[in-house]
């Protein structure tokens, strides 16, 4: 099993916009850091843990072609705001969805704030966005088909 750590930073990144403190006006490339997300990968699958609003530097950084499957751990925006990067991926894997695991009741606030990503709609918009998210309900009645897959 190897994890990669995509971001460590606070809900802000660092540095922090318009911050004077000496962290955000410092040089070292150690206080440039993105939103919290992680990636474990065992068995040539990869499990995304959040999609955070950098998923998009973050994956390119970290030269991820494929994710089979994300666990979000809360619907905070810091967490939750890269979702709409997963669509690429999804194309480029063949576009048969990416499944998607958290708490219940996190699920239903990211069905909420992005039903485009979990439903197949008929008007022209869904249909521009495709289809990716295969929402597998609470975490603890999957929990055990997840480690399956890592």
């Amino acid at each position: 099993m190897r994890i990669t750590i995509l971001g460590c930073g606070t809900s802000t990144g660092v540095p922090v916009i318009a911050c004077p403190c000496d962290v955000c006006r410092s040089a070292d490339p150690r206080n440039r850091r993105t939103r919290s997300s992680i990636v474990v990968a065992q068995n040539g699958a990869n499990l995304l843990v959040d999609t955070a609003p950098d998923l998009r530097f973050q994956a390119m950084a970290a030269g991820l072609t494929h994710i089979e499957a994300v666990l979000y751990t809360h619907d905070h925006a810091d967490h939750t705001h890269g979702i709409n990067d997963l669509r690429h991926l999804n194309r480029l894997m063949g576009g048969d969805g990416i499944a998607i695991h958290g708490q219940a009741a996190h699920l239903d606030v990211l069905r909420a704030m992005f039903p485009y990503c979990f439903g197949a709609g008929a008007d022209a918009y869904a249909k521009h966005h495709a289809v990716y998210a295969k929402l597998y309900g609470d975490l603890r009645e999957r929990f055990a088909e997840m480690a399956t897959l890592v």
